[in-house]
Order: C-alpha cells, then structure tokens, then sequence
C-alpha cells in the first residue's frame, strides 16, 4: 500500500477497493512494469467548457450539439515527475478538433499540434502542484439512440516524461453526452442492469420529486419519450420538482430489482425549468407485466382494478385485481399523499416500480401512486360512449349497417350510426419510410392494447413489436395516429400489408 513495501500486512478498507493508486505506489508499480516513472502516468478528468452550456464545469453534455469545447486537466499522480509529452486521441464520436487551447501552470513552455483525430502536446511541464490543461473546441456531440450506447466517448490519453515512451494513462476520461432513459433499462438473465456502475447522463421530466418524504434516502423518479428510471440518493438532497425537466449524471445502481441512477453530487443535478408534465402510459396489467422492465420507472395506468386486500394507510401495501383476477400490489410510499382509497373500481396512476430482494429480479413489482389526484373511480368508457353515439346492440352491433360492430367503431374512432364512417386508415403505408396513419379512440380513455403486424401474404402476420406510434392531432375524444414500421427504409418488399389490433 505504501509502495515501499508490496509485501507489509496492511489492513484495508472496503474504500481501498477501487481508489485511485498514491504516488508512492505508482512509482512502484511502473518499476514493476519496467516502465520510466511518467510513462502512462497521470490522472484525467474532462469538463463541458461550453461557455452557453447549461453543464459549465460539470463532466455531462447535452446530446446533438455544435461546437462544444470539452476541457481536460491532467495531473501527474507521482510526485517529482514531470509529465512533458501527452497524446490525446479524441473519439470519432464527437467529431474532429478544431481548436486546441492549452493553460495552467503545466502549459509553460508547450505547444501542441493537430493531426485528424489526434493532439500531440510537447514540452509541457505538468506536475502534482503544476496541472496541464487542453481545451478541446469545435466538438460536435452525437444522438445516442441504441440501447448499447452509455453517452461515454473517453479521450485517450498517453503521457511521458522526458525521454520516456508514450503510454495509456490507467483509467481515461469521456465526454459524456446524455442517453435516453431507455438505454438503461436492459438487464441481464438475473435482472440486473447490463450497465451497472457505469457512470451517464440522463434527462427527463419529474414524474416524482420525492418518495422519501423528505428525509435521508431521497427517491424521485424521472422518464422521457422512451422509458422512465429512478433517481435516488441515501445523502443528496436531490431538490427535483415535479413538472420540471432535469438533467443528471450519476452511476447506474439496483437495489431490491429496481434501477437507478445516484448522482454523482448535488452539482449534477441541473434543473432545466418547467416543461409538460408527463402523461402516464395507460395500459392493463396483461401487458404490463409481460414487459415489466421495459415499464419499470415510467407512470402508469390502470383501469378497473378492485380491493382485493390490505389496509390502505401511509407505507401500506394493498392488493388489487383487474378484471381477470390478476393482482397487482398498490405500494403507498412515505412521501406519497394517496393514503385515502378510492371508490372502487378504481382508476390508480402511479410509478411502475419494484421491491425484489433476490435474484432473478423478476418479481415484486408494484404500483406508487403519488397522490389523491392518482386515485379515481373508473368509468366503463364503452358504456359511456353507447350512450353518447345512441348505438345500439352492444359490442357487436351494427346499427348502420357498415359491417363494422360497435366494438370496432368504438376503438377506431369511428361514428357507429354512419355507413360512411367505416375505414379508420388516414393515410396508406408509404414505403420509401414505411409510415401509415390511422384514427382511434384516445387511448387515455379506454382499456385498448395496440399490436401492429404485418403480411407479405395476408396469411401469415408477423407482430412487429419494434414500430413506433405518435399521436400528431386529436379532435375531441379521437387521435390520428401515425406509425413507423421497423423494417429498414424504404421497403422492399414487393407486397406488404399491415393490420393494427386494438384489443
């Protein structure tokens, strides 16, 4: 430990695992190496040095962004060396150098020059008390879009001290570009999150500022147009504000199955000001644990549900059943108001999250809802829309004689006492970007699963359950809809048909 004697019985810590080496031992460990002291030595950290950044100073950036300038200071870790080469190699990820800044006290005396991708600093005089910094300018930061992607494009950096050999420094520093929420919802075949540890950026909108009740363990919740996640702290007072979008970077954790992201201070959590608040997902509980994970931090409704068992009261947990008996657990949190039941059936809104204390992480899901507001009587939707249309015959009528049956009409959007109003299609599919639109009832109000399949032969159909919707007008109580097949564009098939299930 001390780097003097490898050999000494030397109690450690649990905070010795993973801590950076001291100088002492650093020198040790290159004499082992058979490599000159400054050879691969040094400590990197990178800072978003953007002067119209919301992140100045902090080490996250936002994602598609022009000439961004990222600083990296360098600092010798073994005391007496001085560190005069430094290559840094930036990532093709964030574009190409356009301009190269050195300063501190370990820039007297050097120059740097540019080759592609490459910098080659020469001359510097970087030590412990004399850091080296490089302002890096004219970056250009990517839009992460595949799960696999982690926001984090490392500088390589390889430094050297007079008449030494350029070397990889230990551990390398990264621009770190936000990540939408859902490239964080993987999780391996005992549920734990492929990217646990690994420090990112996120961003989203407040769902829940805090579950914790204001006291130590601060829990919050936040989620974006694609998936939701949990922000939690045992000490960081996280101050989020429901409504508000925030930008947070902080290491990827679990714990009892459910992810998180606990900030890497109070600094890295950046309040970006009120937006929209998020609409929860409504969606029946079949569904909803058929992919909990993909689900998991993300605001949710159910419909329909009825008291099964349980006490309802602040930290209880009651057990309600949809209508195919299917239970699902209402968790009442220490910072949540919902501690008052509903009429039942009811109507519950809440975070989809989960409390599992063993592996696989497969189970334990459960329903938080935040407040009164999340808890309200439901309403048969059909019933009320037989009422407000005068159809007739129940779901499988058909008072206007279209061959389309009240159910049909009733999920489409259509006007079941009009012959003409039969063909919810707007627009057919388009295969230079295998689009299609189509009307349906908004789903906020009703209990319907939407399934997209498609044909080449009308006899065998394919669920293609990587297509995206998006919802571009709405009049009244009916939304246009406009999908986006997954296959790759533009289409090749010389058929192809489509069908849209709304069950």
């Amino acid at each position: 430990m001390s780097g003097t004697d490898a050999t000494g019985n030397l109690p450690l810590a649990l905070s010795d695992f993973g801590a950076p080496n001291s100088g002492p031992n650093a020198t040790y460990i290159a004499a082992l190496r058979g490599r000159a002291p400054g050879d691969g030595d040094g400590i990197a950290t990178v800072v978003n040095a953007t002067l119209s950044s919301p992140f100045l100073g902090l080490t996250m950036f936002d994602d598609a962004q022009f000439n961004q300038s990222a600083k990296l200071t360098l600092v010798p870790r073994i005391s007496g060396v001085t560190l005069s080469t430094v290559r840094i190699v930036v990532p093709s990820g964030v574009g190409a150098p356009g301009s190269v800044v050195l300063s501190g006290a370990g820039a007297t005396g050097a120059a740097s020059t540019v080759s592609g991708q490459i910098i080659n600093i020469t001359t510097a005089a970087a030590t412990t008390a004399a850091p080296l910094e490089v302002t890096i300018g004219g970056l250009v930061t990517p839009v992460p879009t595949l799960q696999s992607d982690n926001g984090n494009y490392p500088l390589v950096v390889s430094t050297s001290a007079s008449g030494g050999i350029l070397t990889p420094i230990a551990s390398q520093a990264p621009v770190r570009v936000v990540i939408p929420v859902s490239a964080l919802r993987d999780v391996d075949s005992e549920g734990a999150p492929l990217d646990a540890g690994a420090v990112v950026a996120v961003e989203g909108t407040v769902t829940e500022a805090d579950f914790g009740g204001g006291a130590a363990n601060f829990s919050g919740f936040i989620q974006d147009g694609t998936a939701g996640i949990n922000i939690f702290s045992p000490s960081v007072f996280l101050g989020l504000v429901r409504g508000n979008r925030f930008t947070i970077s902080g290491t990827v954790s679990q714990s009892n199955g459910l992810t998180a992201v606990i900030p890497t201070s109070a600094a890295h959590i950046v309040d970006r000001g009120p937006v929209t608040e998020a609409s929860p997902i409504s969606i029946p509980l079949a569904a909803l644990f058929a992919s909990p994970e993909t689900y998991e931090g993300r605001l949710v409704t159910v419909k329909n549900l009825t008291y099964d068992s349980g006490v309802w009261g602040p930290a209880a947990s009651i057990t309600l059943r949809d209508s195919s008996l299917t239970p699902v657990e209402i968790g009442i949190q220490s910072g949540s108001t919902a501690t008052s039941p509903p009429p039942f059936p009811a109507t519950v809104t809440g975070i989809f999250s989960q409390s599992d204390a063993t592996a696989p992480f497969d189970s334990g899901y459960q329903i938080l809802p935040r407040d009164s507001g999340d808890l309200i009587a439901w309403v048969d939707d059909f019933a009320s829309w037989i009422t407000a249309t005068g159809a007739t015959g129940g779901p499988t009528g058909d008072p206007d004689f279209d061959g389309k049956d009240n159910s049909f009409e009733y999920a489409f959007g259509l006007n079941p006492t009009s012959g003409s109003s039969n063909n919810p299609v707007i627009s057919g599919l388009n295969p230079s970007n295998g689009k299609f639109s189509y009307t349906r009832r908004s789903l906020a109000l009703t209990d319907l699963e939407v399934q997209v399949f498609n044909s080449t032969n009308l006899t065998g159909w394919t669920e293609d359950t990587s297509a995206t919707e998006s919802v571009i007008s709405t009049a009244g109580q009916v939304e246009t809809v406009e999908v986006t097949l997954s296959a790759p564009k533009p289409l090749t098939a010389p058929t192809l048909f489509f069908r849209v299930e709304l069950n």
